[in-house]
Formats: structure tokens, C-alpha cells, sequence
């Protein structure tokens, strides 16, 4: 059996080494390699010889393996020098084959030699990664790459962003270049606006409304314009109300903030479950979107039928090709008006139930540590940026003193790979902070969820938010036609189950007691008996499961603790 080590290294972006790891395991695993393990280098620039992967990979041996595996030669070396790289291929190919995914058709063989036509291909691969690695630099150093990098608030067009105004530059000089005629500053006045436009969006408020509020207002663009929809959507939209520019999916810290990332981030969950409860495509007003499913895992929509409504499977009702259930029948429907009255009563209980709250507050507790778990690490990231441009600055005070051009040259590497480690500290940042704007979010929810008043006049649009900020899913599994269970399961991860009949004019909806569970595997409900042996002294009786269709529980007697359980006599409708 063949086996491998991979080699692989980026100098910034993560999700190209998760990349460089799936082409390199499933080359192994199409070859039938053994994948030993994968050296990685990550955060660190090709032109360095010194990085800890590449010193390593140099250092196996003969018997660390049979073959190295490289997704292409860039990841292996970006060296100037083209001889280096052709000697560091060579020497690999001393020890072992050698193998890189950009060219399949050539496999270096361990104890061989180049043959002409594979040292010219080589030496231009080496020298075009070396080529690369140079544009890439210059890139970020000219132009209004540079510009935005130096200057973040730098106006490069006649556009004003909303909250902002552009006044001249008190550093410009006409003679001198790199430096922008003019800056944006924060308006006051207009900033307030933004702030009112994102609180309005945390609370819920759609886009369309947030327009009609602003006209209500009298508030106008910066053009003298009504504010419509997409515009709010725009605003919303927007990282550079938080503090960062964005030029060419690059990313540049402003130090200016109108709103606080945390705020930022927070409507940008709303606006995303705004879309997914958005009724498109029916004038009925659905409080489940985006909540029901079928037990195939689709959605459920709603269906007319003659004079009735019912929620339908998306599959079903469009006649997809999709992952199905046995039996097929678990596609049925369910009437809309008695899907919503059952959910509702078992909200509203639970609403007014202190195990929900108990619950819901240990999560808020929960989430609230969390958060400042999250907010300590950003506060150690965060000094450790500051070291690291500390660390910079003082390669950069030597810089200027260098009179070497070797020394030059290795300083300047050091900047820019200090540049992409604080990057890579930044990004890191960023995600924490998503992660604590979805606690807060969630925490958001939950307290809504304690504090809803006046539960018998909520209009089906106010249930239809309630359902929103307190259940994670609620599933229809259809045992038969008009039968079947509903599986209600909350964001604090309490499930119920309903047992739903309507056969021959008579509804039956049962809120069966805790010890009936949903078993996803049968599409069942799953009892716990306890069976006792009368000739047997202090037997407490031997436990045992059984799965039950909703049919099988309504024809049968059960004993819950105690009490008798006769599910006939729970009749609703």
C-alpha cells in the first residue's frame, strides 16, 4: 500500500487551504493512498525559506512515506531565486516520488533526474509563482489600494454615502500623489437617521415599513429624493457604518463608527430571517414559513383545495424528485386553520408554563457568559494586534536605516508577513463578533418570548412572530391521510409531540404527555411501558418501548405514572 504526505500552505485566506486539503484527499483517496497526515503552512508568504512547514518537509526521510502530494508548485515555493526551487524539488525527489495536482500527467520518481523538457516547464512554473508573488505586492502598495490603506475615509467618486459628508483634505497637496483631495466625515444630523434605520430593523420592522416611516418623517435621500425600499435595503447593507471600508473585497478599519458592530451584525440576521419568512407567492398570510416541514425534510407551503386550505409538502405539491419516506403517503397535508389553532394553544400554554421560562432564562444566562467569554478573547486578540504593529513599526524605523539590499529585502518580507498575520487576527475578530451578535439575537427572542401580553386578541400576524422567535421547527409527520403527528420542538430545545386526527367530521388533537416521544427513525411515536411479574417479590417491573401510529394510540389505554391515560376522551375541534 502507498502512502502519502500532503503539503500545503497559504499566506492569508483560509478557506484556500481548506481547498488545497480536499483536492489533496480526494486525489489520495481516488489512488487508494494512504494519507498519512498534511504538513501545513499557514499565514506565511512562499518567498520564505524558513517557515516550519517546508523546513519540516525537508527533513523527512525515506521512511516517513512513499510519495509527497502538492496541490501546485506556488504552494511549495514562490522564491525568487528559481535554482532554489529547483533544487528543494530535487532534493524531494531524492527521498520520494513527488506529485503536484497541477499537472496529473507528470510524476516526479524518487531517484530520478529531470529530463530537459521537465526542468524548462519547472524553471517557468517557478519563475511565473515568483512573478505572482511580486504583482500581488505591488498591488497592495499602489494605487488606491494604497490610498484606501493609508487613508480609509478617502472619497474616490462623487457619491455620500448617507451619514456622511465629504469636505476637502487639510494634508492635500497637488504636487504630492497618494494623498485624496477630500475625506468623509460623519453628519450628525444624517447619522442619527442611519441610527434610527438600524434600531427600527433590530426590532423586526421590515424594509418597506422602515420607507414609510422615514416619509412619514419628511426625511428625504442626500439627493432630495423619497427614500424607498431599496434604498433602506442599501443602508442596511452597508459595512461602512460600522467601521470598515470595503474596496474590492478588501476590508479597511475606519475608527469611525455610526453604528456598533454588534448592532451591524444583529440586523443582519433579521434582514436574513426576514427573507426566509417572506410570503412571495400566496395573498395568504403563512405564520409558519420557514418553520414547518414535511417529514421528508421539505418544506410545507399552503395549498388550495376547493373551498379549504391545507399545508402541503413542497415536493408533493411541485412533484419533485426528492429524498422520500415510506411509506410515500407521509406526504399528505394538513388543514391550515386547525394546524394553526393546535400550535397556537400549545404556544400560548407554553408561554404561560414556568418550565418554559425556567428553561429560557438558563439559556439567556448561558448565552450572556458566552458573549463575555467571546468579548475576553476579541480583548486578547486585540492586544495582540497591537504588539504585532508595535513589532512592525520597529522593522519599519530599521528599514529606513538598511543601506543592504539582502536586508532591505528581508525586512520587507517580515512587513508583510506581520501585515498577514494581524489580518488573519482581524478576521478572527470578525467571526467572534458574528458569533456574539447571534447570541444576542437569541437573546433578543427569548426575553420577547416571556413577554407577550393580551395572547387572546394576537392578530395571526402577531402569532405568526411569536412562532418565529420561539420555535426552532415544527414538523408534520402524515401516518395516513388527515392523521398524523405534529412535533413541535422550541429554540430552547423543549419538544412536544400532538397527536392530529379529522376523519368523518371528528377532530382529535392531543398534546400527548412527556413520556410519548417522536422516534425520526420510524416516524413514530415511542411509549414506555413497564411490564410486572406478579409472582416475582418487590419487582418494580421490567421497562420496555413500543412505537405507535396514531391509530394504535387513540384505540388504546395507557398508564402514565399513576393516572389512566384514555386518549379518547381528549376530543378538540
Amino acid at each position: 500500500m502507498i502512502t502519502a504526505i500532503g503539503y500545503i500552505r497559504v499566506s492569508t485566506d483560509h478557506q484556500d487551504l481548506e481547498r488545497q486539503k480536499m483536492l489533496i484527499k480526494k486525489f489520495c483517496e481516488e489512488r487508494g493512498y494512504i494519507l498519512i497526515r498534511l504538513i501545513e503552512d499557514f499565514g506565511i508568504s512562499g518567498a520564505d525559506a524558513d517557515r516550519a512547514g517546508y523546513l519540516e518537509l525537508q527533513a523527512l526521510t525515506e521512511d516517513s512515506c512513499d510519495i509527497i502530494v502538492v496541490s501546485e508548485l506556488a504552494r511549495l515555493s514562490r522564491e525568487d531565486d528559481v535554482m532554489k526551487t529547483l533544487t528543494t524539488i530535487y532534493g524531494l525527489m531524492a527521498k520520494f516520488d513527488l506529485i503536484m495536482l497541477d499537472d496529473l500527467a507528470t510524476t516526479y520518481k524518487k531517484g530520478s533526474k529531470f529530463e530537459f523538457m521537465q526542468f524548462i516547464g519547472l524553471a517557468f512554473k517557478a519563475y511565473g509563482a515568483s512573478e505572482e508573488r511580486k504583482k500581488i505586492a505591488e498591488r497592495m502598495k499602489t494605487g488606491k489600494y494604497s490610498l484606501i490603506a493609508r487613508f480609509p475615509l478617502a472619497c474616490l467618486d462623487s457619491t455620500e454615502p448617507l451619514g456622511f459628508k465629504k469636505v476637502p483634505n487639510p494634508e492635500y497637496d497637488e504636487k504630492c500623489k497618494g494623498i485624496p483631495q477630500c475625506l468623509y466625515v460623519v453628519d450628525e444630523e444624517e447619522a442619527t437617521i442611519v441610527r434610527n434605520i438600524f434600531t427600527w430593523a433590530a426590532e423586526g420592522l421590515s424594509t418597506h415599513k422602515i420607507a414609510d416611516k422615514l416619509h412619514n418623517l419628511g426625511i428625504k435621500s442626500q439627493w432630495g429624493k423619497q427614500i424607498g425600499h431599496s434604498y433602506v435595503v442599501c443602508v442596511l447593507k452597508q459595512p461602512l457604518y460600522k467601521g470598515i471600508r470595503v474596496y474590492k473585497e478588501v476590508e479597511y478599519p475606519t475608527g469611525v463608527e455610526i453604528v456598533s458592530p454588534e448592532l451591524w451584525e444583529q440586523v443582519q440576521l433579521v434582514q436574513r430571517e426576514n427573507r426566509t419568512r417572506a410570503d412571495k407567492y400566496t395573498t395568504h398570510y403563512n405564520p409558519v414559513k420557514g418553520i414547518l416541514k414535511c417529514a421528508c425534510g421539505c418544506n410545507m407551503q399552503i395549498v388550495h383545495s376547493g373551498k379549504s386550505m391545507h399545508y402541503a409538502c413542497v415536493a408533493r405539491a411541485h412533484k419533485k424528485d426528492v429524498r422520500k419516506v415510506e411509506p410515500d403517503t407521509r406526504f399528505f397535508g394538513i388543514n391550515v386553520a386547525d394546524l394553526n389553532a393546535i400550535l397556537w394553544e400549545e404556544v400560548k400554554y407554553r408561554i404561560l408554563q414556568n418550565d418554559y421560562r425556567a428553561k429560557s432564562n438558563d439559556k439567556i444566562k448561558a448565552l450572556n457568559i458566552e458573549i463575555i467569554q467571546f468579548e475576553e478573547s476579541i480583548k486578547d486578540r486585540e492586544k495582540e494586534i497591537i504588539q504585532k504593529i508595535a513589532q512592525q513599526n520597529k522593522i519599519i524605523d530599521n528599514l529606513a536605516l538598511a543601506e543592504s539590499p539582502v536586508v532591505m529585502k528581508a525586512l520587507e518580507r517580515k512587513v508583510t508577513d506581520i501585515d498577514a498575520e494581524i489580518q488573519n487576527i482581524k478576521d478572527s475578530i470578525t467571526a467572534t463578533e458574528n458569533e456574539i451578535a447571534k447570541n444576542r439575537k437569541k437573546i433578543v427572542d427569548e426575553t420577547k418570548s416571556q413577554n407577550v401580553k393580551e395572547l387572546q386578541e394576537i392578530t395571526l400576524e402577531g402569532k405568526g412572530k411569536i412562532f418565529s422567535e420561539m420555535l426552532e421547527k415544527v414538523e408534520w409527520v402524515s401516518e395516513k391521510k388527515r392523521r398524523g403527528f405534529l412535533v413541535v420542538t422550541y429554540k430552547n430545545d423543549i419538544q412536544v409531540v400532538w397527536l392530529y386526527k379529522n376523519v368523518k367530521g371528528t377532530k382529535v388533537a392531543i398534546n400527548l404527555p412527556t413520556s410519548f416521544t417522536y422516534n425520526p427513525e420510524t416516524f413514530k411515536v415511542t411509549v414506555t411501558h413497564k411490564r410486572s411479574n406478579p409472582n416475582v417479590k418487590f419487582d418494580f417491573g421490567e421497562i420496555y418501548t413500543v412505537d405507535y401510529t396514531p391509530d394504535e394510540i387513540l384505540d388504546s389505554f395507557y398508564f402514565i405514572g399513576d393516572e389512566e391515560y384514555d386518549a379518547s376522551d381528549k376530543v378538540w375541534g
